[in-house]
Formats: C-alpha cells, sequence, structure tokens
C-alpha cells in the first residue's frame, strides 16, 4: 500500500481479496499483523473446495492474480480516501462560499478518521498490548 493505513483498513483489504480470490469456496484464515514497522496481513487458506473437494491449484499465474487483486484493492482503497478528502475540502469551500457562520467547530467524520489512523500508527504495539488484555 502506497502509505500507512489502519489495522481496519489492511484488515478489510485482506478480506476483500480473500473473497474475490477465493470466491467462497475456500476456508480462509486471515491475520492482520501489526507488530512490525508496517501493517501487513497473512493468509492462509484450505486448498480444498469445501462444496465440490477440488483441489486448489496453485501457479505462477495464480500468485500473479492474486498479487495483480491486492495491487487493485489497495488503489481502490486508496481512492476512496482520497474522493473523501476531495468532499470534505468542497464542503469547507461551500460554507465559506454561502457565508456559514459556524457557531461551534465540529470534528467532521474524515478528521476522525485520520486521528484514528494517525494513533494507530503511533501507538501499535500499545494497542496490541491493549486488545490482548481484553481478550483475557
Amino acid at each position: 500500500m502506497p502509505e500507512e493505513v489502519s489495522f481496519k483498513e489492511a484488515h478489510q483489504v485482506g478480506i476483500e481479496l480473500c473473497e474475490k480470490i477465493l470466491e467462497g469456496k475456500y476456508e480462509y484464515v486471515l491475520a492482520t499483523h501489526i507488530d512490525k514497522d508496517h501493517i501487513h496481513n497473512h493468509i492462509i487458506f484450505n486448498s480444498i473446495d469445501v462444496d465440490d473437494g477440488k483441489v486448489y491449484h496453485s501457479y505462477y499465474g495464480s500468485y500473479m492474480d492474486i498479487g495483480n487483486q491486492s495491487d487493485r484493492l489497495c488503489k481502490k482503497h486508496n481512492s476512496l480516501s482520497a474522493q473523501y478528502e476531495e468532499l470534505e475540502h468542497l464542503k469547507v469551500n461551500m460554507d465559506d462560499y454561502l457565508g456559514r457562520k459556524k457557531t461551534k467547530k465540529k470534528e467532521s467524520v474524515i478528521s476522525t478518521i485520520r486521528k484514528h489512523q494517525s494513533e494507530d500508527r503511533e501507538n501499535p504495539k500499545e494497542k496490541n498490548k491493549i486488545s490482548k488484555e481484553a481478550e483475557r
């Protein structure tokens, strides 16, 4: 992914990738890791189709397809973020143009998302520690 994303967004990309590649035919486990300097996914899937019992054939082309699908999903997610930024920018400009006065500064949804993303990037180990404590 071109720029670091939040744990939740990386996990969502992993889910979408598994759904796209495996088409609901193969069981899978998706693990999104925050233990390194970058957030990343690991995917393990059953090579036997749960309905037909057919074997998944892995070869260079299927490997390349998985990489290409992953790249497309990452670009799609980054594109959506860019679209939200543009919409937020247009809203602010329209408020200024219409002379709307802000009596209270409200935090936008985008700002909230960005704030949480930066917190996730700044404290990945702390978040991991909190989630481990919650599991107990």
